[in-house]
This record gives C-alpha cells, structure tokens and sequence, in this order.
C-alpha cells in the first residue's frame, strides 16, 4: 500500500501538511472493544509501525491494561473475523499483537498461494467492483451507499477521515492513529520518515506521541520496511534507475536482485507515461 510512502514524499519535498490515513486501526479498535464488550472510545492501543506495518504493543481499556488478556485469549480470536488469523506461538513470541497485513510477511508463502489459487487478482476484482460502482454513481437518483461498495473494502474509512477533520476544525485535541511525520515518536526510525502512531490532533496540526523503541522482535523487519518506502520515494524524485533498484532491491519480500531487476525494468514500461522523469529523453 502506497500510503505511508505518498505521504514521506509529500511531507520531504512539499511545504504542504498532510496526513495519511488507513482503516486498519479504527477496524482493530473496534475489534478490541468487541471482544472487551466496552464501547470503542474506551480503548487506547499503543501502535506502532508503518502504514501496513504495524503491531500493538499494548492494549488499554478504560484505562487498564487488558494485554494479558488478550494474550490468554489468542486461540478464541482465530474464530473471530474482526482479527488477523496468526499462530497464537508465533504471536506470544514476538511479545506484540501483529496487525492484518503482516501476513505478507509472517506467511508469505501461504498468503501467496492462496492469491495464486483464487479465479482472479485483487486487483481485477476491484477493477470490477469500481466499473459497475461507477455506473451507479453517475445516477444522481443514486442516494444510498450501493451494495457493490462492500466488495471494495476500507470499512469504516469515512469514518477515520471524519473524525480527523473534525479534530482538525473544532480543535478537539483527541487521539487518533494516523500517519505523520515521525519526529521522535518511533526513535530507531529516522526523524524524517512517515510513521504510523497515535496522535494528538487539533486546530495546531498533528503531533504523535512518543511510544519508545521497538521491540527488538518487531525492530529489524520495521526498520527494513521503511528503508524501502525511503528509497522508493528517492527513486521517484530523483528518477534514477539505480535509485529504483535499490528501492525494489531492498524490498523485504523481494528474494533476489534478478528478480528486483525484472520487476523494476516491468514496472517503469508499464507505467512508462505517468513516470517522465525516468525517460527525460522522451520529455
């Protein structure tokens, strides 16, 4: 997911003031508060990470700390569908609660394979869903949410979006996870990197909050993943092949340089008219 590497570009090279968004944490919060049966304002999740990179390290339900709870109950949650399904052995060895999209990581072959079995990518299904979404949008009659919207994915996503535009206008000074500049909210990452943490969120801006080292466990494949969103937004800016390989190169799910070889040389062709500044000689 582009986010958090859209935003580190934005945030490097413009004057302007952003904030990424993801539905991930307002769907993970909600998830806690079901399985607590307390209302989702009374969770506070310690996050840390990326933008699809991220774990809890913590959990707080009306101010207590529930982690061990949530720890005795792993076997449950894998009948929940509101939860990422990771091995409980796995989970209780990292320390910290692992979001959805480590599954590319934590199980990329059994991810791969199941992607590599379904009758069709996700992105021809969602090309789909957004055609006929699209048709139905075009009817100014159209005044409910269509039911293809379901298809899509992103639960919840206007929601999160609302809710920091209006902190943002009325000044509510309350906490949300987004993403944002990192600052000395995560200190094994560079200060100028795009981070996703909790955060305060006012009239002033946004300004994360400290959540401490990462945990040695969760640290080396943190650090990696940002390497690559970093160098990807190099290779943008800079339009360098070499930049872009490296960038691809240093990709935690990129097994070999031939293959990020073979993957830099297909994407720049297949997205040869929206990248000029790696063909200045066509400009």
């Amino acid at each position: 997911n582009p986010s958090g590497i859209i935003t580190e570009a934005i945030l490097k090279h413009t004057n302007l003031h952003v904030v990424g968004l993801c539905n991930n944490p307002i769907n993970m919060i909600g998830g806690m508060a079901l399985i607590f049966g307390v209302a989702d304002r009374d969770v506070f999740l310690e996050w840390v990470g990326l933008n699809h990179v991220n774990w809890i390290k913590r959990v707080f339900v009306r101010g207590k700390d529930r982690t061990p709870d949530l720890f005795a109950m792993l076997e449950q949650l894998l009948q929940h569908e509101e939860f990422p399904h990771f091995d409980p052995e796995m989970v209780r060895m990292l320390g910290v609660f692992p979001t959805y999209y480590l599954q590319y990581y934590y199980d990329h072959p059994g991810t791969l394979a199941k992607a590599r079995a379904a009758a069709k990518t996700r992105g021809e299904t969602v090309k789909e869903v957004e055609d006929a979404l699209m048709k139905k949008y075009a009817d100014p009659n159209q005044v409910v949410k269509p039911p293809e919207l379901m298809l899509r994915g992103g639960a919840r996503y206007s929601e999160a979006a609302v809710n920091v535009i209006l902190s943002l206008l009325l000044d509510r000074r309350d906490v949300q996870i987004v993403v944002t500049r990192n600052g000395t909210a995560l200190p094994d990452l560079p200060p100028d990197a795009s981070v996703e943490v909790p955060c305060i969120i006012g009239a002033h801006g946004v300004t994360p909050l400290s959540m401490g080292p990462l945990p040695e466990t969760i640290r080396p494949l943190c650090q990696q993943a940002k390497a690559w969103e970093s160098a990807t937004v190099k290779a943008g800016v800079s339009g360098s092949r070499a930049d872009a390989l490296y960038a691809m190169m240093v990709n935690p799910l990129v097994p070999s340089f031939a293959a990020a070889k073979a993957l830099v040389d297909e994407m720049l062709e297949a997205n040869r008219e929206y990248l000029p500044q790696f063909f200045p000689q066509e400009s």
